[in-house]
Order: C-alpha cells, then structure tokens, then sequence
C-alpha cells in the first residue's frame, strides 16, 4: 500500500519544483530543457532522463543518493510491474546487487 508521501517520479518532481517555488518554466531552465518536456515528465507522459538527476538534485536542494533512489523505485517498480515478475525478484536483486559489490564488479 502507497504512502502519502510515495509518488510516481513526475509527481515527485512536481512536489520538489513547489517546495522550492518554482515554476516550470523557470525549473525547465534550470535543467536545460522545454517547459513543455518537463510538464509532459510531471504529468507522467515522459520519463525524465538519468542524466539530468544531479542537476536535479542541486536545483531541488536534494541529496543525490535520495533522488537516485527515488528515481531508481520508479524505473524498477515500472518494469516489475510492466513484466508481470514473480514475488520475490526485488530480493534476488538485492543478493545480486550485494555479490557485485563484494566482488568489486563494475558493470
């Protein structure tokens, strides 16, 4: 069950972009692109793009690794769900996350 604070990363862009009072407009140039692109992002119709998170980040006065994992629940729950996957996998993933890191592995 969602929390009141869990939101689709467009909603959470929204949510940051009001806390700082900004409009989108002015966020849209902060990150260097369209206002229309960040509101098609917000509204959920696009997908914002990894490389726009740190200046993200800057911009909503927000920790990286915060925004990362906020970004990163988007994209694994979209696809978990897109996917139909079985109970379980988000545990699979954790193990093998902790194997790459214990290996030192750079993927």
């Amino acid at each position: 069950m969602a929390t009141k604070d869990m939101y689709p990363f467009g909603e959470f862009i929204k949510q940051g972009r009001k806390r700082n009072y900004l409009s989108q407009t002015e966020l849209a140039e902060k990150l260097g692109i369209e206002r229309a692109h960040l509101s098609r992002i917000e509204s959920g119709k696009k997908k914002f793009k990894i490389e726009n998170l740190e200046s993200l980040a800057m911009v909503l006065k927000i920790d990286l690794a915060e925004l990362k994992k906020e970004f990163y629940s988007d994209v694994f729950a979209e696809q978990i769900y897109i996917h139909n996957c079985p109970e379980g996998v988000l545990e699979i993933t954790r193990q093998k996350v902790d194997m790459i890191r214990s290996l030192k592995l750079v993927v």
